[in-house]
């Protein structure tokens, strides 16, 4: 594959070759994440390549050599956790929207362009489109 390079599999040390050859520079990727050092990030994109080899050869049934995780210093625990966060979220983690506090439910569909540029700051709500919702003000 790309990340393991060619006879990847004979030479250990070969196994990640590409990610020095990448169209996205490591620099630049340092650059950006970890202040200019560039050691950190290969050692992240090394480890992202092996957890995806690991992945692959645990969903296909296939031998891994658990050595190639031992000289990145990670376990098969670790790599089944990376997998877990990195690849397959919960589905409260994937997303940003804040939840609404509950104490100040309101029906937000009923609600739906009632205010536009009316209200307090501007003025009194449009009372013609007959849409606006009784403010109480």
């Amino acid at each position: 594959s790309y990340f393991e390079g060619e006879n990847a599999g004979q030479n250990p040390d070969m196994i990640f070759p590409a990610i020095e050859e990448m169209r996205l520079p490591i620099q630049y990727l340092a650059n950006l994440l970890t202040a200019g050092d560039t050691e950190p990030v290969k050692e992240g994109l090394q480890k992202m390549a092996m957890m995806r080899s690991y992945m692959r050869s645990q969903i296909t049934n296939q031998p891994f050599d658990t050595s190639k995780l031992e000289r990145l210093g990670l376990t098969e625990r670790q790599m089944t956790e990376m997998y877990r966060l990195l690849g397959i979220a919960k589905y409260e983690d994937r997303f940003v929207v804040p939840s609404s506090h509950k104490e100040t439910y309101l029906d937000t569909y009923k609600a739906q362009g009632s205010q536009g540029y009316g209200g307090e700051y501007f003025g009194s709500n449009c009372e013609g489109c007959g849409v606006a919702v009784q403010s109480g003000k």
